[in-house]
């Protein structure tokens, strides 16, 4: 005859499991990939065209301040990034040296537990720059064919990444031309409606140009707007 096990065991047995998942929670540091992905803003590129500290590193930075970090790397961005240079870099799973490392783009993928990205806004102006008599239909039919390559990339991207996807729209600066800055609006609208990513909104960038972009010449913004940028990214993972 079986024996049954008492009220007062189960509870010891429900208390001793969640003690020692309470303590591994606790202790379990040092355990989180993070992988920045995308183009200049993604590298850091200030207001001066210089490659500085970006938000991926501010948010590297509070990652290592809570023990939290494993691993970082933002090598696989590049000021040119476009959104089909990076679904080609993941089809051909590039590899980069890193202290005498490789890291293959495709293994970062699946082994990261944070993916940031911000691309999209280097096909914007392309597009715009090369369209003879730039129009608002000829916007959406750039913005159409952007959302096409952009849901192609992110289901790329899925096939080996399952967590949250953060994803940073652009703010428009003093630079952007009106259809420039018409397709950045449309571009963002499509991010922050898209159910297959996180949005990382950037409004407060863009009001308050003065403080975060230091250059008025400049699409970048300086440290102290990184810094802002990679904040908010933290709360809204921490959440």
């Amino acid at each position: 005859m079986k024996k049954l096990i008492s009220p007062k065991m189960q509870l010891l047995v429900l208390i001793i499991f969640v003690s020692i998942l309470t303590i591994y929670k606790i202790t379990n540091h040092n355990n989180i990939t993070y992988l920045s992905l995308g183009d200049g803003y993604s590298r850091g590129i200030n207001s001066y065209g210089i490659e500085e500290y970006g938000y991926s590193d501010y948010l590297k930075d509070r990652l290592e301040e809570k023990n939290k970090l494993k691993l970082y790397t933002k090598n696989f961005s590049e000021n040119n990034k476009s959104i089909k240079m990076l679904y080609n870099d993941i089809i051909n799973n590039k590899k980069i040296n890193s202290n005498n490392q490789y890291f293959y783009l495709k293994e970062q993928l699946q082994e990261a537990d944070i993916i940031t990205l911000q691309v999209g806004l280097n096909d914007l102006k392309y597009e715009i720059m090369v369209e003879e008599n730039i129009n608002y239909e000829k916007v959406e039919d750039i913005i159409e064919k952007i959302k096409k390559e952009y849901n192609t990339l992110i289901k790329e991207i899925k096939r080996y990444y399952k967590k949250d996807l953060y994803v940073i729209g652009y703010p428009i600066n003093y630079l952007e031309s009106y259809y420039t800055s018409i397709g950045v609006r449309k571009l963002n609208n499509y991010l922050r409606n898209n159910k297959e990513i996180t949005y990382i909104p950037i409004d407060y960038l863009e009001n308050n140009k003065d403080k975060y972009f230091s250059n008025p010449n400049s699409n970048y913004p300086n440290r102290e707007g990184y810094l802002e940028l990679a904040n908010n990214i933290y709360k809204i993972y921490s959440k």
